[in-house]
Parts: structure tokens; sequence; C-alpha cells
């Protein structure tokens, strides 16, 4: 790729063995057809294939309709018929979730179909996006989608949305000049169009350098079907507890009838005890239940700020320690405003700048009104300008001083990117005859390319005396935490070109000082996250001075030794970086590949991340973090797939909610499983234990218990609210897989002691009472009460749980008192 936006066009037509006037002949595209392959996008059937395997074979819902299969069996055709119809409910509401992301995938032949204007055998033809070949010339209007990656040869004013591309709603500026620098991201090949990018303005001719499967878009889409086939299944942890359970049923009822073989000379009539005894175990609404506290945590999380994107968020989340994100949106507004204007040693405050107040100050609104990434008919655009000092510039000057630049005679010619090497952008104008460049980025890069001052509207040489005031100006702004830009400009008699040295000997004009206010809520933030033992560490393209005022101010930097820039990182090795990492809460100017090598650093300390994820670019870094949260404009599809939540608006309050959600659900999520787990038991010893002293057993009871009781407690445990949010973090633990089958040990034996404890009071009730009271109302007291225990320890008093909890409780000593006593 660095070989086709670092030549120019010509060169890029002659690597591809090309001609940008005639086109391929026809004897060539076969040749080219067969050697990169179609210009389709598809995704591998095999993928789609795993995520729906991955969710089609389970046991719980064959367990579940082989239950109601026996009630039904048994004539317990209502209770059968309703169990398998809720079995199925659940199944194919989990389903759907799986079905939304395969037809997505699916989806994407809809880009291989349409018509593209090409030139072939020196004719303009029009042919199917399919046919499209490398090497091939095409001619792209407004409204074009574009077809395949393309290298542009020539454009007149084109603007183009990429957002699938970059994750970014904006509309970007493109030309055909080759770049001189290296870039690191997607969005600085401004000579590259990327296919499935919309042209927006404009038309261009452009050569074809990547075809199909060989796009970035295709890269990102297979990355994204990747993805999916890893993603974890929240109920992964449920269903594996309810497989081994099931597991250790089945041997239970081998060995049971094995010993009444030994025993009593018979097994027990095989098909009842088996049926009856599969049954008693394995029939909950366990599965169900927790697919319906899905859709119950979803609705009850999102709101118009936050929309939860994968459940498994609110498991993984309490496991995050370090969360990663950007100042700029989180601690601060997204917008900036302009505090002051700095020219010809005169400070001009936002109301105090006017046209025609001074030469120095209109060419100061000059720069800064043509130094910007799209420029061409702003009032149309402005709203998506990438970079909010740019949309500040947009917001307070466009309508005030933006006449001029609508004019027919203003023309860009060309420009320079802004590169994190360089820290300079760069663009060539031409008014009429006169031509000029204008240039912008931080005060050191554009001072040391000024040999000259603009002064009361004269150019002068620039003098050492001049240059310190100017920098002690920088400095007093950036320390009381605000952010500089510095412009320049150099005028030529001819049109220059990007090949030049056009960066040298410019006329230094002055600063801008903008202001990006940090919220009132962000040191309660810091406190917040810090509480929930997680540390905050933050991303931001302020200077370190500046930096040092905002992180101070909120209480998350001491000194600028916990702040490091980008360049720092560039030249430090793996092992320097994992011993400097733990001490930074700053990273300054990052790039794509720092982010990935801060993520990399963090792992390898077995770090739990936290990653805000703005745009594309964040994908790399963004994929190894264990939560993903997406605050991006755009609507990528790439960004949504790694991400697990997806905030619009408030962060701050939006990321706490969940936090504290995350541990409140998931500590009653493990805590309604091992109730479940011993529900289930106690209704299996029990059944064992009745039909062995040869009672008759009675279906009602076993549902009665395992479906609609369980299911009340369990919505009790669930309906807990804490006292305070700080009492969840003491009443939260953490589930352990390799300790999975001594959990379910536990509450074996846990089950086993109720039934004994059920035995042994009808056992006394007879006895001494003379009266025989149903075990099966017994346990489902104890039950009741035992339930307290798997409860939230420091809940509200007064709440519907608890008015719940004790109505059950009293129903079921009323229905024993009517029916459980003979």
């Amino acid at each position: 790729m660095e070989k086709i936006y670092r030549n120019s066009w010509n060169i890029v037509v002659e690597l591809l063995g090309s001609d940008s006037n005639k086109g391929l002949s026809s004897s060539e595209i076969e040749i080219r057809k067969a050697k990169y392959g179609p210009n389709i996008i598809s995704i591998s059937f095999k993928k789609i294939i795993k995520i729906l395997l991955k969710y089609i074979f389970q046991i719980w819902p064959i367990i579940f309709i082989i239950d109601g299969a026996i009630l039904i069996y048994s004539k317990e055709y209502a209770y059968g018929a309703v169990f398998i119809l809720l079995t199925l409910i659940g199944y194919f509401l989990q389903m759907g979730l799986v079905i939304v992301k395969a037809r997505k995938l699916a989806n994407v032949k809809k880009y291989n179909k349409q018509l593209v204007t090409t030139i072939r055998d020196n004719k303009i033809v029009n042919i199917q996006a399919s046919e499209l070949v490398v090497g091939d010339i095409v001619i792209l209007r407004a409204g074009n989608i574009v077809p395949a990656d393309i290298r542009i040869i020539e454009c007149e004013k084109l603007r183009v949305r990429e957002n699938m591309i970059t994750g970014q709603n904006g509309i970007e500026e493109k030309y055909s000049t080759k770049i001189e620098e290296e870039v690191s991201d997607l969005s600085s090949m401004k000579n590259i169009i990327f296919k499935n990018s919309v042209i927006v303005k404009g038309d261009c001719t452009g050569v074809i350098i990547a075809t199909g499967m060989q796009t970035q878009a295709a890269e990102l889409i297979n990355a994204m079907a990747d993805i999916w086939v890893k993603d974890e299944d929240y109920f992964k942890g449920i269903k594996k507890k309810f497989a081994v359970h099931c597991g250790f049923i089945i041997l239970m009822i081998a060995a049971i009838c094995g010993l009444g073989q030994f025993i009593y000379g018979r097994a027990f009539d095989r098909v009842d005890f088996a049926a009856g005894a599969l049954l008693s175990g394995t029939i909950n609404n366990a599965i169900m239940i927790f697919i319906i506290c899905y859709f119950i945590a979803m609705i009850y999380v999102d709101d118009e700020n936050k929309r939860i994107l994968k459940i498994n968020m609110l498991k993984n989340i309490n496991d995050i320690d370090t969360m990663i994100m950007d100042k700029c949106g989180i601690l601060s507004d997204r917008e900036m405003n302009i505090r002051y204007v700095f020219t010809d040693q005169i400070e001009y405050s936002t109301s105090e700048i006017k046209k025609g107040e001074s030469n120095n100050l209109d060419r100061m609104l000059e720069c800064g009104l043509l130094c910007m990434a799209n420029i061409d008919a702003i009032s149309e655009v402005h709203r998506d300008y990438n970079g909010i000092m740019e949309r500040c510039i947009a917001r307070n000057w466009e309508e005030k001083f933006g006449d001029f630049i609508l004019q027919e005679n203003l023309q860009r010619k060309s420009m320079i990117p802004y590169d994190k090497e360089r820290q300079l952008f760069t663009a060539v104008y031409s008014i009429n005859d006169k031509h000029r460049v204008y240039t912008k980025g931080i005060f050191e890069r554009v001072i040391d390319i000024c040999t000259h001052i603009m002064k009361d509207g004269l150019v002068i040489e620039i003098t050492k005396e001049e240059i310190d005031v100017i920098k002690n100006k920088v400095i007093e702004a950036e320390s009381q935490g605000f952010n500089v830009v510095a412009y320049g400009y150099r005028s030529f008699n001819y049109e220059p070109t990007v090949e030049e040295n056009i960066e040298s000997n410019m006329v230094f004009v002055g600063i801008i000082v903008f202001e990006n206010c940090i919220y009132n809520s962000s040191q309660k933030f810091i406190t917040n996250l810090k509480l929930l033992n997680v540390e905050p560490k933050f991303i931001t393209g302020d200077t370190k001075l500046s930096t040092l005022y905002w992180g101070q101010k909120i209480g998350v930097l001491k000194n600028l030794n916990q702040i490091i820039t980008g360049v720092e990182i560039d030249n430090m090795s793996d092992e320097e970086l994992d011993r400097l990492v733990p001490k930074v809460k700053v990273f300054c100017k990052m790039s794509t590949e720092n982010k990935l090598r801060i993520v990399d650093s963090l792992k390898r300390m077995e770090r739990k991340i936290g990653f805000v994820i703005e745009d594309n670019y964040d994908f790399t870094a963004g994929s190894k973090a264990d939560i993903n949260i997406d605050v991006s404009s755009g609507g990528s599809e790439l960004v949504h797939a790694i991400s697990h939540m997806k905030i619009t608006d408030k962060f701050i309050k939006s990321i706490i909610d969940v936090f504290n959600f995350g541990k409140e659900y998931c500590y009653k999520s493990w805590q309604l499983i091992n109730f479940i787990m011993i529900t289930m038991m106690t209704v299996f010893f029990n059944f064992a234990f009745s039909y062995s002293a040869d009672k008759k057993i009675d279906y009602s009871n076993i549902i009665w218990i395992s479906i609609f009781n369980c299911t009340i407690m369990i919505m009790i445990i669930f309906a807990d609210k804490p006292k305070k949010k700080e009492d969840l973090v003491e009443d939260q633990f953490s589930y352990y897989e390799d300790r999975l089958v001594y959990d379910i040990l536990i509450q074996y034996v846990k089950a086993f002691i109720l039934v004994l404890a059920a035995q042994l009071v009808n056992y006394i009730s007879q006895k001494y009472l003379m009266v025989s009271i149903n075990t099966w109302y017994i346990i489902n007291v104890l039950l009741m009460f035992l339930l307290n225990k798997y409860r939230m320890q420091k809940r509200k008093i007064f709440s519907t749980s608890n008015a719940v909890y004790a109505t059950t409780i009293i129903v079921n000593i009323v229905i024993i008192a009517i029916a459980g006593i003979k």
C-alpha cells in the first residue's frame, strides 16, 4: 500500500501495467481475473455455519423437551405442552440473536451488484462491478459507491464518505497528489478511495489497485466474521454447569437402579423410575429464566444514552481493573471554544475578533478557515468536520467571516495531511493569479519552518526576541490547560506543488488558543472508578504541559513522570514499555500502533482491560481488550462487532451505571445458578426416597417446586437491590470454572441434607404427633428459608422483593396447613 500512496499516479498506473487513456485491453481481463480473483466480497460459508452450530446443538433444549415428553407420557398433558413451548421460545429467542449476525454476513453480496463506468480498449463502457480487475481505469461521480480500492488519477472537488472503513461519519476530502510521508492509518491516504465508500461530491478518474477479497472492506468484513465466530456465549457457564449436572443425574440413576437390583432383587420399574428421576433432577426453567433475564437486563440498562450490545459485558466488566479511554468526550466535551487569538503581540478575545480590525487578524482568520481538512462549501459539510478544533473554527467564524472562502475564484490545489512525524498540516490555494501555502501545527514545528513574521500587516525577518515572546505565551496557555495551534503562510508567484519543499521559509502569523472544558463530574468519576478497583488511563491529543494541568485538577496526575508521548513510545523496547506503562496515567498524541503496544503491554501483565473505541483505527487494540465500549460517531459494523456496549452521550454516568449493574447482575446470576442446582437435586433426592418407599409420585408436586415456586424465588433474588452501591463490592464473589465440579457437589450435599431434614420432620410428626406431612411441602418451605442465604445480604429492607418473599412463605405454610397434613 505504501508504494501506492507515496508514488505519483502515473507511476502507479505503470506499475499495474495499465494505460490511463486507453484502459486495459480485452485480452488482459481474463488473465488478471485469474491472477487477482473476481471483484466479489464473499464470506466463507463455513464461518456462517460455525456461528450457527455454536448455538444449534445444545443439551439443555434436548433435555427439557425430553422432560416435557415425560410429562405428556405421564398424562400431564397441559404441563408437558406448556414446558415444551417455553423451552422452544427460549431456544428460538437465543437463536434469533445469532441469525441476525449470520444474515449481516450474508448481506455483503449486495455490494457486488452495481454498474461501473470504465475504460477498456480505448472505449468508455459500463460493466458490472464484479467484472472489474486490478488495473481497470474507472470513472466515478457523485452518488456512486466505490466498487474497489482505487488510486485517484484526477479528481474535481472530490468528497467521500467512508464510515464503513474508518468508523467515522465524516466527509473526507480526496486528491490525486502523492503523499510524501509514511502514514499510519487509512484516513490519511487521501489519494486512495476504498471499496464501499460513497462519493458525496465531485467526480474522479482512478485506477483499481485491489479487488474483491484483497480490498480493505473485505479485510474488515472478514475480521468481523472472525470475531463473531469467537464470540463468547454468555450462557456458556450456565450451560456447562447444567450439562455436567445432567451427566451426574444419569450416573446416579444408573447407580440407584443397580443398587435396587442388588438389595431388593429388582432395579425398580426402569421406565417409570428413569423417567421420573430424569424429570425431577433436570426439570427447571433455569436457562429460559436467564434468557428472559438477558432481555430484562437489556431493557433495564438501555436508554437514550447507552445500549448493551453483548450481555457477557455484565459478567466481564466485574474483572476489569484498567480502563483506557480518550479524555475528549469523556472527561471533557467533544467541542472546543476559542479562548483567544494572539498575533502581532496582541491578544484578541472572541468578542474582539472582527474582520478588518487589523491586517494581522484578517490573515489569522484566513489561515484558520483555510487550514482545514475539508474546506470546500463549508456551509454544507462543517457538521462533519474531523477534529474538534476545526469544528470550533467553523462554528465561530464561518458565519461571520467565511464569505470570501465561498468565492468561485478560490481553489484548493493540493494539501499535505497532518501526520505525527511532521505535526503539520499544509494546503495550497490559488486565488485568481495568486498562489499561497497555509500551514498549521504545533508551535515548535511551525516556528522551525518560519523565517519571517507578520507585524503590523508587514512581513519582516523574525528575531529571537520575538520567538521568545511567542514561546512564553504558548507555555502560559498550555500551563492553564489550553490547546495551542500555530499558523503560518507563504506566497508564491507560481503554482507550487507538494513535491517541492513548500513547508519552508514561511511567515509566522500567530496562534489560536482553544479551551476544552473539563466536566465538573470528572473528579467524582475518577473517584468512583477507584472505588470499583479500576485504574483509569487516558489518551489525549494535548501536550504534556496542558495534560499536567487538567490531570492534577481532577486527581489523575501528580507529576510529569506519569505522562508519556507517542514519540517516546516509538523509541522504547517492549521491556522498557512494560516497566513504564503501570506508572503512566495519561498517554499523549498516540498513534494506532502506540495504542496496540500499550494494550499488549498491559496484557503481558495479565491486566483485564476495558477499552473505549473511537473509530475503526482502534479495532486492533480494542480487539485485544476484555471489553470494548463504542463511542464512535459513525455506524461502523466492525466497531459494532467487537464492542460490548454503545454509549452516545453522558459517558461518565453511563459507564458507572453499567459497572454497578454489572457487579449486581453477575453476583445475582451465580447465586441463581447455585440455588437452581440445589432445588433440582433436592427434588431428585426426594423423588428417589419416595420411589424407594413405593409411594405414589404426584408430578404436580415436582412441577410446583421446580417450575412455579422456583421461578418466584429466582425473581426474588433478581429483584433484590443493595442498600448502597458500595455494598455490591462486599457481596460480590468470582465464579471459577475450574471449580465447576466442586461447586456442583457442594450443592448436592446441601440438597441431600435438606431432603434428610424433610424426611426426619415427617418421621417425627408421624411418630409423636400422629400426623403425616407431605415431604414435598416440607421441602418447599425449607427451600424458601434457604433462599435467604442466596440473596443479597445488604439489601433494602422495605422492597418489593422482600414483600414477595414474605408472601410466598406465608402462602406455602398455608398450603401445608390445608393440604399437607393428613
